[in-house]
């Protein structure tokens, strides 16, 4: 049952056991496509764990389904602007410590 998957999903989430929250959101998307919230469920699990590059791409795939989702777009737009952020502080980060080795 959708709802089942969908809610235990929830509850993993919360409880920060992305893992299976994960395998469970997985589920529903298989279980009914036609459902907007797995994908969002999905980008999120990946935003919580900084894995920026692949909450992107599961708020993308949920877009290309539900293109007018102001959720999935939400979503979207902070996992961009997370992984810009990170990018940034990685360069800063690189950048000085290459200054360092050079002095």
């Amino acid at each position: 049952n959708i709802v089942y998957f969908y809610a235990r999903s929830t509850a993993y989430f919360l409880d920060g056991n992305y893992k299976s929250s994960l395998i469970d959101a997985e589920a529903c998307i298989i279980l009914n496509p036609g459902f907007n919230k797995p994908y969002m469920r999905k980008g999120a699990i990946f935003h919580a764990q900084r894995k920026y590059n692949d909450a992107i791409a599961a708020y993308q795939d949920g877009l290309a389904k539900f293109p007018n989702d102001r959720e999935l777009k939400a979503g979207l737009l902070r996992s961009q602007s997370e992984k810009e952020t990170t990018d940034k502080l990685e360069r800063e980060k690189e950048d000085a410590h290459q200054g360092r080795e050079s002095a």
